[in-house]
């Protein structure tokens, strides 16, 4: 994505749109952060009631973000693909180490929440609460920190 900025002619309309997705992808990325404990227990609460990876899609957003950011449609023709070639191959990696550690409880959870869109009928309550200490601990400020340079860096382009 930091490709993008050297060639961004940043528009007002998809700027706004750009920081609007990147603000609700960082809230999704928080919220899953806050609530996952990776390989220590099965998260089914929080966002993982909803889709299984939302720390995935919340990066797609990111990535959609940067697009509409960059002002030139053609991103979304290098991007989207790119980012489904290198994440579904993660998510295939991630999916089978899941089911290694946690067997017959995560083919039960995939088997009712979707992988990466979101189902929009309330779940029944899962494991997993948020704790801004997890966020911390699963290091989510790193990927803050590089989406807001980036983000920024999108913003100075525009001027």
């Amino acid at each position: 994505m930091l490709a993008m900025v050297p060639l961004a002619n940043p528009k007002p309309v998809g700027l706004a749109i750009g920081i609007v997705l990147f603000v609700l992808a960082e809230v999704l990325r928080i919220w899953a952060a806050g609530t996952i404990h990776k390989t220590e227990e099965l998260t089914t609460g929080g966002p993982y009631a909803f889709v299984r990876h939302p720390l995935y899609v919340g990066s797609f957003i990111h990535t959609l973000a940067y697009c509409f950011m960059s002002g030139h449609w053609q991103s979304f023709l290098f991007a989207v693909p790119l980012f489904l070639l290198l994440y579904s191959a993660a998510v295939s990696t991630e999916e089978a180490i899941l089911l290694k550690l946690f067997g017959d409880a995560y083919r039960q959870y995939s088997e009712q929440v979707p992988r990466f869109f979101p189902r929009l009928r309330k779940p029944a309550t899962g494991h997993g609460e948020f704790a801004w200490s997890q966020v911390v601990e699963n290091k989510e400020y790193v990927n803050i920190i590089w989406a807001v340079v980036l983000c920024s860096l999108f913003i100075l382009r525009a001027r």
